[in-house]
């Protein structure tokens, strides 16, 4: 009686090649060959940034990358595509930590400039 066995060999995906970057100045691009998402991993920590008056460092801008790389359970380190399926399956929390960031940047302006914006608490909030 003999026996045979296959041998399994799992292969590492190839480096990401430059092709598939984000384009400089974009926060992330589709990819429609694989249906995945590139991000911009420039940033990785939070940060200051203009606001909408064109005020210097007031906003907090927090990088989406992590965020989603986070969510969706990959490494950001391997700097792979994340598929379309799993940032779907996501969507909410990213709508709700979006409309967060906003709200918090909207308190804090509100706090630090309180005679510059007329607008109350209750406006605001949304």
């Amino acid at each position: 009686r003999s026996t045979t066995t296959k041998s399994v060999t799992h292969q590492k995906p190839p480096p990401p090649s430059e092709s598939r970057c984000c384009p400089a100045g974009k926060l992330f691009e589709f990819e429609s060959s694989n249906e995945s998402f590139l991000f911009d991993l420039t940033k990785q920590t939070p940060c200051l940034t203009d606001d909408r008056r064109g005020n210097a460092d007031t906003d907090i801008l927090v990088p989406l990358a992590p965020c989603v790389y986070r969510m969706t359970d990959y490494t950001i380190a391997k700097r792979e595509p994340v598929l379309l399926r799993r940032c779907v399956l996501k969507l909410n929390v990213l709508r709700c930590l979006e409309r967060e960031c906003t709200v918090i940047n909207n308190l804090l302006w509100h706090r630090l400039s309180p005679s510059a914006d007329t607008k109350s608490l209750d406006d605001i909030d949304g």
